[in-house]
């Protein structure tokens, strides 16, 4: 059973906004897909849609959570294209139904890796969030950082001063 403890910070309204905020700059960044969910809207009339959630592995802002959105609707399929060869797992679908099928669109992407180009976009509360603007196709996936390289020292050459 959880433990409850009142003093403690549970995700205050002034912390919770402080995060909402949060954007990193516009620009292109190695990510990796940390998950995929398919949702439906608000609106039963439209169609569901995956919230998808990417890390960025590299540079200043490694770590940080890009989120991107896309609709299951065909209007969206050219989106749903490019993200699927921006991680290299569209030869590997071949026809499927959406969104019956969305599971396996779901299985195939989480933990892939590519490359996005993102630029800020101000909400209607005036929020600024980070958006993806393209999946970059053809770019080689983000590669785990390699240990640093420790060249031998020769401590008994000479030294010069």
């Amino acid at each position: 059973m959880p433990k409850f403890n009142p003093a403690e910070n549970y995700g205050s309204k002034e912390k919770s906004q402080g995060n909402r905020s949060f954007h990193i700059p516009p620009g292109t960044y190695g990510v990796k897909v940390e998950a995929v969910e398919l949702r439906q809207p608000k609106d039963p009339t439209k169609a569901e849609y995956f919230n998808i959630r990417l890390r960025v592995g590299e540079g200043k802002y490694n770590g940080s959570t890009i989120w991107d959105i896309i609709s299951t609707g065909q209007r969206s399929f050219w989106k749903l294209a490019d993200f699927c060869k921006a991680f290299g797992f569209a030869d590997a679908l071949g026809d499927i139904e959406l969104p019956e099928q969305a599971d396996i669109v779901i299985t195939k992407a989480t933990g892939c890796k590519g490359w996005v180009e993102t630029n800020i976009e101000e909400m209607s509360n005036k929020k600024l969030k980070t958006r993806v603007v393209r999946y970059i196709v053809g770019k080689e996936p983000v590669e785990e950082p390699a240990e640093p390289v420790v060249e031998d020292i020769d401590l008994d050459e000479d030294i010069p001063f």
